[in-house]
């Protein structure tokens, strides 16, 4: 390979310099200077994007803080009393209803021959509204369709 380039002119030589220092440049400019380029570009635009995201779940948080500051705090009272009067309220004491209390957080609440789908309804307002979980729970239906007879231990999860 020297031998090649002594015999070459010196205008060659300078050609085949200036040639491959374009070529290195070239592939510099490729290989690396675009690629940094494009990525620098799609992370500020990565960054904007996440502000924007930013900005609106604070206004999302401050608004649901300001309607809980506003929201009237709830009466406290025992689960039993809560359990008796919503169960009023949906109907279900025309059914044999027992409620027994196991502590100051739970309650035995049992059900014969009740409306499967005003108990769940019931069950679903309680855990909604009330922070009220089911923690065990045992269905028999009854000889009329769409009538069970249900027991079920009920906590606050709040």
């Amino acid at each position: 390979m020297k031998a090649w380039w002594n015999g070459l002119q010196a205008r060659e030589r300078q050609l085949l310099l200036i040639g491959a220092g374009m070529l290195a440049a070239l592939a510099y400019w490729m290989l690396l200077w675009q690629p940094l380029v494009a990525a620098r570009e799609r992370s500020r635009a990565a960054v904007t994007t996440l502000q924007q995201a930013t900005t609106e779940a604070s206004a999302q948080v401050s608004a649901i803080l300001a309607s809980r500051k506003l929201a009237a705090p709830r009466p406290v009272r025992s689960l039993f009393a809560l359990i008796d009067s919503s169960a009023r309220e949906a109907g279900l004491m025309s059914a044999q209803t027992r409620i027994e209390p196991l502590g100051e957080d739970r309650v035995r609440v049992s059900m014969d021959g009740v409306s499967f789908d005003q108990l769940a309804a019931w069950l679903e307002g309680l855990d909604r509204t009330e922070g009220v979980d089911i923690n065990e729970w045992s269905v028999d239906r009854a000889l009329v369709p769409g009538v069970v007879n249900a027991s079920m231990t009920l906590q606050t999860s709040r």
